[in-house]
């Protein structure tokens, strides 16, 4: 009975310990409003990022259980959208190319 008992608490203190590794990474960005476009998880509160790409995104305690990092920045809320690059377009320009004809190709 002796022996099942520390071979029981031996698992107990092993799966703590296991369960308690958190991995590091570059920047963990939470408690924000996070849109992802994906379906499967379309808004989200907190997202942990590693040389540059996502690692897990989930919400703020999903994260913070599996993540420790030195540059953990609070969005307080604001938003966080995927993808939106400066096109850079000179929007005087494009506007009155608008209302000419296009004869490229004529």
């Amino acid at each position: 009975m002796k022996a099942i008992l520390k071979i029981f608490f031996l698992v107990q203190i092993f799966f703590f310990f296991s369960c308690s590794q958190k991995t590091d990474v570059d920047m963990i960005l939470f408690n924000g409003n996070i849109q992802t476009l994906d379906s499967l998880y379309p808004n989200i509160q907190s997202i942990a990022i590693q040389e540059g790409i996502i690692k897990a995104i989930g919400s703020n305690e999903e994260v913070k259980d599996l993540f420790k990092s030195q540059n953990v920045i609070n969005l307080k809320g604001k938003f966080v959208y995927p993808g939106f690059m400066d096109a850079h377009s000179h929007f005087y320009g494009y506007a009155k190319s608008l209302i000419q004809v296009n004869l490229r190709g004529a």
